[in-house]
């Protein structure tokens, strides 16, 4: 294992262990100590004064992140731009992206080399989320990045992400998740968000929403002396659509895009893992909805074609989602049966919530039997843990 793979996996990892108690008592202090040390706090070279857009969001921050870097790569095509996504689906190499390519083992070993003769025991000091962006702002300074988008983690206030203090603050769709850590209201998780802005935040771009909670919203950027403005989007065919709409709506209104140079929805290939048909015969496509709200804007947009009207659903869920509203969205809808996997660290669910007609599943050998005998479409929904599983049975060429 690598310098880089090897450290990672010895560090605090609460995505994995979803023990979001070690949250309770943190603070930026000790994180903005460490970039500091490693020169890394700001941007302080001549060739080197990027433009940075922190988003942050409860769903679709991930693809509107994507869209955001790919028109301004398509627009910029001499110039480096950077995106921090998280989580992953195959390798987390996937969250440090310069021009649609992920950072190499390489070129993450040379930097924890490079880090290390600084200062080694810092490193390990670090939490996994904290860890992987200071490996990519040191990324991104080799490679003298024009434009950076920052996906927020689960917050924004004390999210690591927010010390790379972005000129511009993207807010997608508010929804309840991460009570445990951000609140019990969309108020309360709204403000752990909109928080994340810093001295150089000059606007916020805000998804679309109505009253009263648009003023919430409004209130809350006054407060910090930062304009507010909401996009005003049509009905598209599906929520990709609308989070390419709102990301171009952005780059046009801050004058970094040009109308007449923007690429179509149609130019850009969807981002990977985002309403994506994994298999064709069987028809199978995973989604990472992993909250009622998204499950609700994924099936509203899939459910309307006719190849999914009758189909079979995959639902995967990790222990501290809300389960019972989850699974209460999902029954809005006939199907033929819901096969419900519980791998280790998957929820598992009572009895009470299955059909004699549903299918429990809890190895990958399982699911397997399941895909050799399935002759209807399926779409797997749940979480972002459930791809890995469906592409080694459907793309063998991936190594996990």
């Amino acid at each position: 294992m690598t310098g880089f793979l090897h450290l990672l996996s010895e560090l605090q990892n609460p995505e994995k262990t979803r023990n979001f108690n070690v949250f309770k008592n943190y603070s930026l202090d000790d994180f903005e100590e460490q970039l500091t040390f490693f020169g890394l706090d700001k941007p302080n070279e001549k060739d080197y004064s990027p433009y940075r857009i922190s988003v942050v969001g409860t769903n679709g921050k991930g693809s509107t992140s994507y869209y955001l870097a790919e028109l301004l790569r398509l627009s910029y095509p001499d110039e480096n731009i950077g995106l921090y996504t998280s989580p992953h689906l195959i390798s987390p190499l996937e969250r440090i992206v310069v021009n649609g390519k992920s950072i190499t083992l390489t070129d993450a070993d040379l930097i924890i080399e490079s880090l290390a003769i600084k200062n080694k025991t810092r490193l390990k000091t670090l939490s996994y989320f904290e860890f992987l962006t200071l490996v990519c702002l040191q990324y991104f300074k080799n490679k003298k990045c024009k434009f950076e988008i920052w996906e927020a983690g689960l917050g924004g206030r004390l999210d690591a992400t927010k010390l790379v203090n972005s000129d511009q603050l993207v807010l997608t769709k508010i929804g309840l998740d991460h009570r445990e850590i951000l609140g019990n209201t969309r108020e309360d998780i709204a403000f752990e968000k909109i928080n994340i802005a810093g001295k150089n935040t000059k606007s916020i771009y805000s998804f679309p929403e109505s009253e009263p909670f648009r003023s919430y919203l409004t209130k809350l950027a006054e407060s910090k002396n930062i304009k507010i403005q909401f996009f005003n989007s049509p009905q598209y065919g599906s929520y990709l659509e609308s989070n390419f709409q709102f990301a171009k709506w952005i780059l046009l209104d801050m004058g970094i895009l040009k109308e007449k140079d923007a690429p179509t929805f149609q130019e850009i290939p969807p981002p990977k893992g985002r309403l994506e048909i994994l298999n064709q015969s069987p028809l199978v496509l995973f989604d990472p909805a992993h909250n009622p709200d998204a499950i609700s804007h994924t099936l509203q947009s899939l459910r309307i074609k006719a190849e999914w009207k009758h189909a079979v659903l995959l639902l995967g869920c990790l222990p501290d989602k809300d389960a019972a509203s989850i699974l209460q969205e999902v029954k809005s809808y006939s199907w033929e049966r819901i096969l419900f996997y519980e791998e280790l660290g998957f929820y598992k669910w009572p009895m009470e919530n299955k059909e004699t007609s549903d299918l429990t599943i809890v190895t990958e050998t399982e699911l397997a039997d399941v895909f050799r005998t399935l002759r209807t479409p399926l779409i797997a929904l749940g979480s972002f843990r459930l791809y890995p599983f469906l592409t080694t049975l459907f793309q063998k060429n991936v190594n996990l």
